[in-house]
C-alpha cells in the first residue's frame, strides 16, 4: 500500500514550474516536482527507472529518497553532466530538495554515500569499426 499517494494526489499540483536550470540542461525537470511524483508512486527501497535521463535529475531524486534508481543515456553529456552530478549526490548534494524538512531525515551528510556502476554499450558501427582484418592463407 502506497501511503504517500493517499498525501500527495489529493493535493494541489498546480504550484509547480516544471523545469530548473540548475546543470544548465534544457529540458532539466524540477527536483521538488519529481520529488513529489516519486513520493506518490513509490515507497522507500523501490527501484525508479528513467529511461531518457537527461540531466540526471529523476536518479537524484529517487537516490535522496531513499529508492534505488536505473536511469538510461545514450547522449555525450552524461559524462559532463549526469555522471558528475551523481557523483555530487553520493557526496552529499545540499541543493534541490536536500534541503526539504522531511528528506534531511533521509538524506545528509551523515547517511549520503552509496555507489553505482555504469556501462557503456557499443553501437554496431562502433563495433565494426574497431574490427582488425588480417590476410590469412586459406587451406
Amino acid at each position: 500500500m502506497l501511503k504517500p499517494a493517499e498525501i500527495y494526489l489529493t493535493d494541489d499540483w498546480t504550484g509547480f514550474y516544471g523545469y530548473s536550470f540548475t546543470w544548465n540542461f534544457p529540458t532539466e525537470n524540477s527536483e521538488i516536482l519529481l520529488k513529489r511524483v516519486i513520493e506518490s508512486t513509490s515507497n522507500e527501497g523501490n527501484l525508479v527507472m528513467d529511461f531518457f535521463l537527461g540531466s540526471g535529475t529523476t536518479t537524484a531524486v529517487a537516490h535522496k529518497l531513499g529508492r534505488r534508481w536505473i536511469g538510461v543515456e545514450m547522449g555525450e553529456h552524461f559524462y559532463t553532466i549526469v555522471l558528475p552530478r551523481m557523483k555530487k549526490v553520493l557526496a552529499y548534494d545540499k541543493s534541490g530538495i536536500s534541503r526539504e524538512k522531511d528528506v534531511k531525515e533521509k538524506y545528509n551528510k551523515d547517511n549520503a554515500g552509496g555507489f553505482f556502476k555504469y556501462y557503456e554499450l557499443e553501437q554496431y558501427e562502433d563495433t565494426l569499426r574497431k574490427v582488425k582484418y588480417e590476410d590469412a592463407i586459406l587451406r
